[in-house]
């Protein structure tokens, strides 16, 4: 396994996800314990150290609490675990409830969870965050950090604002090429702000081959898609541990062997943002996050967020929609259907038509 140095710790490069746990009917927020007891225990023989919960992701922390803190030395590995203020505004109680359910005294990195433009004011002004840093000098949390989906105006904004140990991005070659994902590493690489990567496989939408994949099948046939994906995000150095959420064995060993191996060279670097077009042309709604529509919408509503939503909807991921969902402090049921965010849209969605269908979801 290959490891690097997070500010004196040493961790994983390649870190265990836990939103995308095996599911089933009842237990522990619908987790299948068993399968997902057996990543856990096969995580730790291959050496992963690095795990990242959230309150959000339904039983991820009591899971952890359990199948990993009760079972293995404490010294073998990091959780990663974050506040989320939309939904739950005592921030004291919240943080307590998180060490029993982790069944932890100290939580090594803890992060303000998924900052987006409509949700800044609720961070900056409660308290949580000057909290959260007492915290960590009474020992509690070992490094404080935040993730963002925000723009990059706010990202850079929050960033300089604090003293941050790190940060946590969405980052992939579609949105480096699509997206603002070359912006916001920068931001941090120029603060000297280390960097844990979520969704380098976006979810899932790099995970298979879309359009001519030719070349890239006879140059490496033994790589899966997402293996093409992680060793993208590999290249660069600011990009310390790169986040997979593991749903079975075939995932996990999959991406073993990507992180025992190397990153793409030059060649396979331009076939991969080579094959972003076809990618961009097979979603739902084709949004790059631009966010020209967001300040002409009178609901307040994050749509880029709301427009990620709707594509793992549309792939059938509805935990991850959900997810993406949960960010928003308006969500899209707030939507007014007045149209101006589609007179901005540079991709002619018609965004009214897909706030009005995520409203109806099940």
């Amino acid at each position: 396994m290959e490891y690097v140095d997070l500010n004196g710790v040493k961790v994983s490069r390649l870190g265990m996800g836990n939103m995308r746990l095996p599911r089933s009917i009842a237990k522990l927020g619908g987790i299948d314990y068993k399968r997902a007891e057996r990543l856990i225990s096969t995580t730790q023989e291959l050496g992963i150290n690095y795990y990242d919960a959230a309150i959000v992701y339904l039983g991820s922390e009591e899971f952890l609490g359990k199948a990993l803190v009760k079972r293995y030395d404490r010294d073998s590995f990091h959780i990663a675990t974050k506040y989320y203020a939309l939904g739950h505004p005592d921030y004291r109680k919240a943080f307590e409830n998180q060490l029993r359910r982790l069944k932890v005294d100290f939580i090594d990195f803890y992060l303000i969870h998924g900052l987006t433009d409509s949700s800044y004011k609720t961070y900056t002004n409660k308290g949580s965050i000057e909290y959260f840093q007492r915290m960590k000098e009474q020992g509690k949390i070992g490094q404080f950090g935040f993730s963002t989906h925000a723009s990059v105006k706010t990202s850079r904004r929050f960033a300089d604002e604090h003293d941050w140990d790190f940060a946590q991005i969405q980052f992939n070659y579609y949105d480096w090429v699509n997206g603002t994902a070359k912006e916001e590493y920068e931001l941090f690489e120029q603060r000297g702000i280390p960097l844990v990567i979520m969704e380098p496989v976006r979810g899932g939408k790099l995970a298979k081959f879309v359009g001519d994949a030719t070349e890239m099948r006879s140059l490496q046939p033994d790589w899966s898609a997402a293996s093409w994906a992680m060793r993208w995000v590999k290249r660069f150095d600011n990009a310390k541990v790169i986040l997979s959420g593991m749903s079975n064995l075939e995932q996990l060993t999959d991406n073993v062997a990507t992180f025992n191996d190397r990153a793409l060279n030059a060649r396979e670097v331009e076939l991969v943002l080579k094959s972003c077009g076809a990618i961009r042309e097979s979603m739902a709604a084709p949004c790059t996050a631009c966010r020209y529509c967001t300040e002409s919408c009178p609901a307040g509503i994050d749509i880029p967020v709301a427009m990620d939503a709707f594509n793992e909807l549309a792939m059938g991921n509805e935990s991850a929609a959900e997810d993406q969902l949960s960010w928003l402090e308006n969500g899209p049921e707030t939507c007014v259907g007045c149209g101006a965010c589609a007179q901005h849209c540079p991709q002619g969605i018609d965004i009214p038509s897909i706030m009005e269908k995520l409203a109806k979801r099940p």
